[in-house]
């Protein structure tokens, strides 16, 4: 379904694309207009339980696309070291094919949960749980990933 990855020695094992999208907190979600362009937009989002959590508004042009297709990619770039005397950039980066859906109910209220323990943890747990229960301004939507690859620089690849 998916193309291998040429450089496979540049490929991350799975657990080391999940510590990256665990940590990370800004993330490109990329869907397909209807014009048939593509479309990235930056995003904060929540690594949990195997699925990406993101929060959005309630319309415009993202929400459009994920309405008409569901599929969309989602690429998350941890290192970015460019290293001009060798020519070239230490990086890691993970790239995740997947499926969007809106998320309702208990879920919603579970990935709106991921989020605010991620980007929000100073807060006490019950003043995020109200918070998260009570937000009715924004969707959630969960991304179930296809496929994930990770890559990172030949220099940081350990023998």
């Amino acid at each position: 379904m998916f193309e291998p990855m040429i450089r496979k020695k540049q490929q991350m094992e799975l657990n080391e694309a999940s510590a990256l999208l665990q940590t990370e907190n800004t993330g490109v979600l990329s869907v397909l207009t209807e014009q048939g362009y593509p479309y990235g937009v930056p995003v904060n989002y929540a690594w949990k339980d195997s699925v990406i959590y993101f929060h959005s508004g309630k319309q415009g042009l993202k929400v459009r696309c994920m309405q008409k297709n569901n599929q969309v990619c989602f690429t998350v770039i941890g290192q970015d070291q460019v290293v001009g005397e060798e020519l070239t950039t230490y990086y890691t980066s993970v790239v995740v094919f997947g499926k969007v859906r809106l998320a309702e109910g208990a879920e919603r209220t579970k990935g709106l949960m991921a989020l605010c323990e991620k980007y929000s943890s100073m807060l006490d747990f019950e003043i995020r749980k109200q918070k998260c229960e009570s937000n009715r301004t924004a969707n959630l939507y969960v991304i179930e990933p296809v496929q994930i690859t990770g890559k990172k620089a030949l220099e940081l690849v350990s023998e």
